[in-house]
């Protein structure tokens, strides 16, 4: 789920930054809070989600890879004393489940957000 975060991040930041032409008609017909021209303030928009977002993902995955090692370590050491524990085996499972469930929800999610975006610029 963190990677679908930071790719939703990524590319919806990017394609806010990278773009040259602006996506809202409306700047054109209300006024503005700052004198920024309307593709410098989008610009800017799209770096706020892109940098900022994503940055802010980078320690949520370094404390989940030291979780997941040490969960990792805990199960070599169970392992060399010749303890199997088969609950866990089963607990696994219905977590991948849930996991792969809301990946998927993310994912979803994610292709809504882009295709709203989508129909919106047309």
């Amino acid at each position: 789920m963190l990677v679908f975060a930071m790719a939703a991040n990524t590319l919806l930041g990017a394609g806010l930054a990278l773009k040259e032409v602006t996506l809202y008609a409306a700047y054109g017909h209300i006024g503005r809070l700052w004198d920024f021209a309307p593709l410098a303030d989008e610009t800017l928009g799209g770096l706020i989600v892109w940098i900022p977002g994503s940055v802010a993902s980078v320690p949520v995955f370094f404390v989940l890879l030291r979780m997941w090692g040490a969960c990792e370590i805990q199960l070599a050491t169970r392992r060399s004393r010749g303890l199997v524990v088969r609950l866990g085996a089963i607990a696994q499972t219905a977590n991948h489940r849930v996991a792969w469930l809301l990946a998927f929800a993310a994912l979803v999610a994610f292709a809504g957000t882009i295709g709203v975006g989508v129909v919106a610029v047309r």
